[in-house]
């Protein structure tokens, strides 16, 4: 399958990091397709670890982190900001690589 190409090619010391990747696709796609991908890690952080970033609090988008984040808000994110965010995800819910590529191959084919 190749959502599981791709994901093993994410967790392969032969490519950039998850967290690097994930900055380059943040940094290559629309304003739509970031906020999705802002909205995916969101999920796997959660918005206690989401409130630590001071970096990265205008992504809790509510008070309990429920509302997703729009094309506006990721607009206003780097892919620095994105990298580490993707790297506090993984950490978290390591199951946010497969979820990562899942996105990403839907939105854009």
């Amino acid at each position: 399958m190749l959502a599981d190409a791709l994901a093993q090619s994410f967790r392969s010391e032969q490519t950039p990091s998850f967290p690097e990747m994930v900055s380059t696709l943040f940094r290559d796609s629309s304003p739509a397709q970031r906020a999705g991908l802002l909205n995916q890690l969101v999920g796997a952080v959660g918005p206690a670890a989401l409130a630590g970033i001071p970096a990265l609090k205008k992504l809790m988008g509510s008070p309990s982190g429920e509302q997703p984040v729009t094309a506006a808000t990721a607009s206003q994110i780097s892919p620095d900001q994105v990298q580490r965010l993707a790297n506090q995800a993984q950490l978290g819910d390591p199951s946010i690589v497969i979820r990562s590529v899942v996105f990403t191959l839907n939105t854009r084919m």
